[in-house]
């Protein structure tokens, strides 16, 4: 019985050092990782608007800029006569959609020939009412 004892005292004592040594190595790594990302900014950083290359992001950030409550929903418009779908945001707890065009040329052609009594539908992708 008691060299049962020795033989588990000298393996649990490299258990013990093999787990000590792992304990340091991935101490190590969190340290190294932590100061490679001191310099990053902590939020991704929103490519800058381009004309003709706006995405929803940039409208919300404009938006956000002028102090408003901005949060993008998932339900928005088909496209219908405006050519492109209308992107819905929440500014200020009242919906807004957002129709992105690939330019000013075919944003004026779409606006050219559109009867505002018809150009939104009136109820959203979801079938809830257009505000």
């Amino acid at each position: 019985m008691a060299r049962q004892r020795g033989r588990s005292g000298r393996g649990g004592s490299a258990l013990t050092a093999s787990l000590a040594v792992l304990a340091v190595v991935l101490a190590a790594a969190a340290v190294l990782l932590w100061l490679r990302d001191q310099g990053r900014p902590s939020e991704p950083v929103v490519p800058t608007a381009i004309a003709g290359e706006n995405e929803l992001i940039h409208v919300q950030r404009a938006l956000e800029a002028e102090e408003l409550e901005v949060s993008a929903q998932p339900e928005g418009l088909p496209p219908g006569e405006l050519g492109v779908p209308g992107q819905r945001l929440d500014a200020s707890d009242r919906p807004l959609y957002v129709f992105v065009y690939p330019d000013r040329e075919a944003a004026a052609a779409a606006f050219a020939a559109l009867d505002p009594a018809t150009a939104l539908p009136a109820a959203n992708a979801r079938g809830s009412p257009v505000a």
